[in-house]
């Protein structure tokens, strides 16, 4: 590609067209969007604190799959802050059962990600602050 091909490529993508990475990092957050619609749970956890009289309340984004390559992906769309670990497994299930977590402001940035795309789960309201959350 010659210099003024460059040159008038990055002057297009400057006038509202999308770059491929940035339709690369749509589909692979409307991916990442579809899964969690099908396969995540979301909650607000309740934790209680040894000498505290009140619980503290945090939301939770889970996915569960038994294929963690798959959590893997998921968590490298969404970003830091989720976890990935084993489920215990009933003994008749042969496959492990990987678990992948994002708590507190990690789960409200990784849905604030995802709700352009969110189907079941994308008419959820979140708080403006993430500070609310910890």
């Amino acid at each position: 590609m010659s210099r003024s091909d460059r040159k008038q490529q990055s002057a297009f993508c400057g006038q509202g067209q999308p770059s491929l990475a940035d339709v690369s990092r749509i589909a692979d957050l409307a991916w990442a969007a579809g899964f969690v619609d099908g396969e995540g749970c979301l909650q607000i956890a309740r934790q209680r604190y040894r000498g505290r009289p009140n619980p503290s309340f945090r939301p939770l984004l889970a996915v569960t799959q038994n294929h963690r390559p798959t959590l893997q992906r998921l968590q490298q769309v969404l970003g830091g802050g989720g976890h990935i670990c084993p489920m215990q497994q009933r003994p008749q299930n042969r496959r492990p059962i990987w678990l992948l977590q994002y708590f507190g402001r990690h789960a409200i940035n990784a849905l604030r990600l995802l709700r352009p795309y969110l189907v079941r789960k994308g008419r959820l309201e979140f708080p403006q602050k993430t500070g609310q959350f910890r």
